[in-house]
């Protein structure tokens, strides 16, 4: 499969007077939005959309400037919202008291309901969802409109979209259906469990948790302490479960190993003779050289030293598949949308 990038909005090569004009023309469809302070000032930002037919996932990167948004009913844009504050502070001020955002979090609101908040933050992942998508968990998510979500299912079903983030330019159009009910039993699963509810979400989470782990064994591959059980902790799952979902892989160590050597395979392919063969695995996790090259050998079929500047092949491209990264603006997307 062939990796496809997003077609992105930015306002970087704008004028300063221009930039702020132009990116509350770009959220029009979906909020007004009105400066707190100059406006004038500089205001880059950066979006990506990805249209996937029944659902938009959109990412944000804004500068710290305050700005106040509100919207009342627009139609046919009667969609849900679930948005991923991945940094900042945004205050929301609904029909209840105002709530503070700190740090990673998510709330929902519908976009056919008054709502009006004043926001900082500079990392925002939001999913767009057509009302008549999931007509079964509309309760649901009317029940929590203009909330902040917290608990372990709403973490679960942040590392889901940030996961499904990470993962769009891999998917192709035939596989959106699919990820649209993934998605809507997750989010129906998160925001109000019942035993069915749970159940029907169980794929989408095991996949979560795995991408979770993934991560995981890659932000600590230099760990040679970074042990299954210790992923358990991390991830918050037990380890009979982790093994079960790391099967497919060959078990969960046998996986962790084989990352750790496919970076050292990387650093090998790219590195020069001032970085020895054993500090490189010691970067990787191992404790010794003799057990870092008897691994390598078992992976790879040859030493470290022989692999030294031999460059790492790619795979055989597969036939290019189409891109589902929207290529018009944002409200195209949000029209487009079907349940």
């Amino acid at each position: 499969m062939v990796v496809q990038s997003p077609v992105m909005f930015s306002t970087q090569n704008l004028s300063k007077s221009d930039q702020f004009d132009a990116y509350r023309e770009f959220m029009a469809p979906v909020i007004d939005v009105a400066a707190v302070g100059d406006p004038e000032i500089s205001f880059q930002t950066q979006h990506t959309v990805w249209n996937m037919g029944a659902t938009v996932l959109t990412r944000a990167v804004l500068p710290p400037m305050p700005r106040r948004f509100s919207h009342l009913r627009k139609d046919p844009l009667d969609h849900w919202c679930l948005v991923l504050c991945e940094t900042g502070e945004p205050q929301a001020r609904g029909e209840g008291d105002p709530v503070r955002l700190t740090g990673r979090q998510m709330g929902i609101r519908s976009l056919g309901r008054p709502f009006e908040t004043t926001v900082t933050d500079r990392t925002v992942l939001s999913l767009y969802v057509p009302r008549d998508l999931f007509p079964s968990a509309a309760g649901v998510l009317d029940a929590a409109d203009g909330q902040m979500l917290g608990g372990v299912l709403t973490d679960l079903l942040a590392d889901y979209l940030a996961a499904l983030e990470r993962r769009l330019p891999l998917i192709g159009i035939e596989e959106t259906a699919r990820i649209a009910e993934a998605t809507g039993n997750i989010i129906a699963a998160c925001l109000a469990p019942t035993a069915d509810r749970l159940d029907a979400a169980r794929p989408a989470a095991n996949w979560t948790l795995v991408e979770r782990a993934r991560r995981a064994i890659q932000q600590n591959l230099a760990t040679p302490e970074f042990t299954p059980e210790e992923l358990c902790r991390k991830i918050g799952t037990s380890r009979s479960k982790l093994y079960r979902l790391f099967e497919p892989f060959g078990g969960v160590a046998h996986y962790m190993q084989r990352q750790r050597l496919r970076e050292a395979r990387s650093m090998l392919s790219r590195s020069d003779e001032a970085l020895s063969v054993s500090r490189i695995g010691e970067m990787v996790g191992f404790a010794d050289l003799s057990s870092f090259s008897r691994a390598f050998r078992r992976e790879f079929g040859a030493s470290p030293s022989d692999m030294r500047g031999i460059p790492v092949m790619s795979a055989t491209p597969l036939e290019p598949r189409p891109s589902i990264a929207d290529s018009g603006l944002l409200g195209s997307a949000l029209r487009s949308l079907h349940g």
